[in-house]
């Protein structure tokens, strides 16, 4: 009897040009420097400190016995940061994130954008939750958006929460937020 010597382990791919294509485009949209304000003219700036396309994560693979137990899923990603200067109820970050994962099922990708305590989701058999919608168009600073999440958090459940409702399109990013207390909308200049 023997074992069975080495396992075939899953080779992760690198992130896809999807993926890297998004993760530039958030980028050029961007730029250095992104900003935020509200129509007082309160504007919070975040600046770019860091992108970056992943190492794939190699799945588990090792041998139990007689026999090898490999795990078949990768993750993959990129990510692009930016961070303010003025600490907001020490959160201080918009990030932009793009994660592959390929399993037996097949591949699939997920966006995040986090900005600040909140966190837009979008992957491509997205359901959403009641208390999101799903706008076709919306007319902010004289600029119209097409495909437009809104997502929003229950304040009654979460009352701590600085961002409680987000912009998000896949193709623009982050377009706006409600910040609390103060109530008001934040828009990307």
């Amino acid at each position: 009897m023997s074992g069975c010597g080495e396992c075939d382990q899953t080779v992760c791919p690198p992130l896809s040009e999807t993926g890297k294509a998004w993760i530039n485009s958030m980028e050029n949209i961007n730029g250095d420097t992104v900003r935020y304000c509200n129509a007082a003219g309160d504007c919070i700036e975040f600046y770019k400190y860091q992108k970056e396309f992943r190492t794939p994560i190699q799945p588990l693979c090792e041998t139990e016995g007689f026999k090898c137990h490999c795990d078949s899923y990768c993750n993959i990603g990129g990510s692009l940061g930016y961070v303010t200067d003025s600490s907001i109820n020490d959160y201080r970050s918009l990030n932009f994130d793009y994660s592959e994962q390929i399993n037996q099922v097949g591949p699939s990708s997920s966006i995040f954008v986090w900005a600040l305590d909140f966190v837009c989701i979008y992957h491509s058999q997205m359901s959403l939750s009641p208390a999101d919608s799903f706008l076709s168009t919306i007319n902010l600073n004289n600029h119209t958006y097409q495909n437009v999440y809104a997502m929003r958090i229950d304040t009654l459940l979460y009352p701590d929460k600085i961002v409680w409702k987000s912009y998000f399109s896949k193709t623009d990013g982050l377009i706006a937020f409600w910040q609390r207390p103060s109530g008001q909308l934040y828009i990307r200049q």
